[in-house]
């Protein structure tokens, strides 16, 4: 089982140079492949990266026992010109997805196509980003109601209950998928992600102080121009950012 995949790019592309020679590929792929991806996951925040709190206990065992492509950057940071490019290997121009509204079919095959054409039962969960799964996709379940037409509304709930309805989903695929059949399996995850909640028991194991600044992390428009801002932003406020960031 491979159970999560990371693509590094450089910052340009390198000019492609001559190959020749027998390049059939002697890779046997995993009956079962699960690729997880997890929406606004800030690594300075995961333990593996800082000392200070033990935030990602589960996730650092799992890298402790993997391959850790520690300086992949994202070619931007925007969902779905990012997510197109991890799932096709391209950069925007060539995938053509450059915003997260008006999403064009990719220009090359994804992933999760390519899969499916190899023959394996193909499954798409995703809270965000949810273009993706609806090619090639033999199963598919999106909890982003918001946003795309002719899905499941789910409104109302946080971004952590989306997501344990995406992990209920696919424990359920994993019993009912077709007998002698190789699985893929595509997870976007939402969580973290604005808006930020001070989430307890955590927020007072990382913020034991109590708060008096006027900022409220709840409020996506005042994030915003804080991040836009020019001006430094004020060490009480940032701890607050941190505690309730690593609450999520």
């Amino acid at each position: 089982m491979i159970p999560l995949l990371l693509v590094a790019c450089r910052p340009e592309p390198a000019a492609p140079e001559p190959v020749s020679g027998d390049f059939t590929s002697r890779w046997e792929p995993a009956d079962v492949v699960v690729v997880v991806m997890v929406d606004t996951l800030a690594r300075q925040h995961m333990g593996r990266w800082q000392d200070e709190a033990d935030t990602t206990p589960a996730i650092d065992a799992f890298f402790s026992q993997s391959a850790v492509l520690a300086n992949t950057l994202a070619v931007r940071g925007l969902t779905s010109t990012a997510t197109a490019s991890v799932l096709t290997g391209t950069w925007p121009r060539t995938h053509r997805v450059r915003n997260n509204s008006g999403w064009p079919t990719a220009a090359v095959p994804t992933l999760i196509e390519r899969f499916n054409d190899a023959g394996y039962h193909t499954v798409g969960l995703a809270a965000n980003a949810c273009q993706f799964i609806h090619q090639s996709t033999d199963v598919e379940r999106c909890v982003w109601g918001q946003e795309v037409e002719g899905i499941e509304q789910v409104l109302g709930i946080g971004h952590d209950e989306r997501d344990r309805m995406l992990l209920d989903a696919f424990v359920e695929q994993l019993d009912a998928r077709p007998a002698d059949t190789p699985l893929f399996a595509w997870i976007h995850l939402m969580n973290p992600h604005d808006p930020y909640t001070r989430t307890e028991p955590w927020y007072s194991e990382f913020h034991p102080e109590p708060y008096t600044g006027d900022l409220d992390p709840e409020d996506p428009d005042q994030l915003d121009a804080l991040i836009l801002s020019e001006e430094p932003i004020d060490a009480a406020d940032l701890a607050e950012l941190h505690a309730v960031y690593r609450s999520q």
